[in-house]
């Protein structure tokens, strides 16, 4: 069991990257990773972030399921679960900084020309959704950061808000699930991580409600405006 102190420090980053996730559709792991990590160890924080994300994906479907285009998802769910696994084999050969730091000078680049430009070019060849869902597979594995191609490819997609959220948790589900079945066979599911994610469960649970309220409030351009602003935050926290 974690000091009260420390606790109530990861309850607050819980709610934190539940509710920037329930209004802009991602986000849970790019904002409790670099927080959790030097509060708790990646040990804990991993583990602990993906079963947290597993449910919040599960309150998603729920909320917006009649939004989800499963032939549209399909390709990104399929290679993102078949290349989560290679995210092991990446935290091996490759030096983390290396692949956070490139990730994050990508995503700040597109951020940055997103909202200086007044028309982000749009994606039209299906081979991206195969490359997006790749990409992100690996990224979840290896960091929990599998997030940013597959929005990336979503606001290049011109998605409405409401299919923008249900598509990219309905893959977020079926990679949670690859994680979770990875963390279990690994045995990171230890007392301290699954006795923390019982305490955060409230909070988990109020972050997203307040946060399917706000962001169900917020029309398309300040979605995206929020979608890529959120990005560039992100990309700046994975140089740091």
């Amino acid at each position: 069991m974690l000091e009260f102190q420390t606790l109530v420090v990861v309850l607050l980053i819980v709610f934190a990257a539940v509710f920037g996730q329930s209004i802009a559709g991602f986000g849970i792991a790019l904002i409790a990773m670099p927080l959790l990590v030097p509060t708790v160890g990646i040990e804990i924080s991993r583990p602990l972030v993906a079963v947290i994300g597993g449910v919040n994906s599960i309150l998603f479907l729920l909320n917006y399921r009649d939004s989800i285009d499963l032939k549209v998802i399909a390709p990104l769910a399929v290679t993102s679960v078949i290349a989560t696994p290679l995210g092991e084999v990446l935290i091996n050969v490759a030096p983390e900084r290396a692949v956070t730091g490139a990730l994050g000078v990508f995503i700040i680049a597109y951020s940055i020309y997103g909202l200086a430009s007044p028309h982000i070019p749009e994606i039209r060849k299906a081979i991206w959704a195969y490359i997006a869902g790749l990409v992100s597979g690996i990224l979840t594995g290896a960091y929990n950061t599998g997030g940013p191609p597959l929005v990336i490819y979503a606001t290049a997609c011109r998605w409405p808000p409401a299919e923008f959220k249900g598509n990219l948790q309905a893959i977020g589900m079926a990679k949670a699930i690859m994680v979770l079945i990875t963390h279990g066979v690994s045995g990171n599911f230890t007392a301290p991580v699954m006795s923390t994610f019982g305490l955060a469960l409230p909070v988990l649970g109020v972050a997203t409600l307040i946060g399917f309220y706000i962001g169900d409030r917020i029309n398309a351009d300040v979605f995206q405006k929020i979608v890529l602003v959120l990005l560039l935050v992100l990309g700046i926290r994975l140089l740091v």
